[in-house]
Order: C-alpha cells, then structure tokens, then sequence
C-alpha cells in the first residue's frame, strides 16, 4: 500500500507559480485615422493631410506605417516625398511614394519614436488625376515589433474628407 502525505485533508496545499512571459500582448490598432484632400481640382496639386494616433504600441526606428489610397489614383511618380506637419520629423521628413500600389511608406527615423495615444500629423503633396475620380477608401497600416507577437497593426479604413476629383 501506497500512502501520501499531502496534508491532513488529503488535498494538495495551493502555492503561487514562478511566471515568466506569460503576459498578454494586445494587438494594437490605429485609435485616429483621418486623411483629407486640400483640393478636388482634377490636375492639381493636392496636399494631402493625415491624422493617426496608435493606441498601445510606440513605434521606434525602422518600423513602418503604410498608407494605402488605390493604385494610378494620382500622377505623382514614384520617389521620395516630402513630408511637413508636426510628425514629419519622427519620419525624416521624407516618405517613399509608389505610384503603381499608390502607397505612402513612412518609416521610423533613427533615435526617433512615435509613443501610444499620441498624435501624428503630417501632410504630404500628390498630383491628382487628369480626369475625375469617385472619392477614394485610404488604409493605413503599420508592422512594429512591439505591436503583437505578428509585429503588425492590421490595416484599417481611414476616416476621409473628400478624396474625389470632379
């Protein structure tokens, strides 16, 4: 016969776990998204202005946020663009253009960060079409190691303020 000495009760006394890593990681997501249009005049120059802010996550050099508005919907050629507005420096003041995916990429200077719950904004300048356009449906996207444990904050629809050529 096998006895056990576990307590009087014969039950297995209740202790605390050594935990290591076992934190919840959250996936973070774009709180603000605007993205608005300074003109709807087919042929102009358009500056575009964006608002974001990211809830838990903070962006730190090398991560990139990826603004999506539809492919061939400007005429500005690929190549870096200037970026102004208040959160122009956390990217270099630059943001890389693709005219065939009609994506903005924005990336994280070096020694610069972007922290939760605070607002970027920035403008950049695109050339619209020759012709008129229905209003476009922008997404922006981000991949951040310290997102979630993809690295990612999932593409979203951005909030839009004209957008349209006429």
């Amino acid at each position: 016969a096998t006895t056990c000495a576990a307590s009087s009760s014969g039950a297995i006394a209740s202790a605390n776990m050594v935990v290591t890593g076992m934190a919840t990681i959250l996936p973070s997501t774009f709180t603000t998204m605007t993205i608005a249009s300074s003109t709807q005049e087919t042929g102009a120059t358009n500056t575009i202005t964006v608002g974001l802010v990211i809830d838990t996550a903070a962006l730190a050099a090398n991560d990139v946020i990826v603004i999506s508005m539809g492919a061939t919907k400007f005429q500005t050629a690929d190549g870096a663009l200037t970026i102004g507005g208040g959160g122009a420096a956390k990217f270099g003041s630059t943001g890389a253009w693709l005219l065939s995916a009609g994506t903005l990429t924005l990336t994280v200077g070096t020694g610069q960060a972007v922290t939760a719950n605070t607002a970027i904004a920035i403008t950049f300048d695109l050339q619209n079409l020759a012709t008129a356009q229905a209003a476009l449906a922008p997404t922006v996207a981000a991949t951040t190691c310290a997102a979630s444990s993809s690295g990612a904050i999932a593409s979203a629809n951005m909030v839009v303020t004209g957008m349209a050529t006429i």
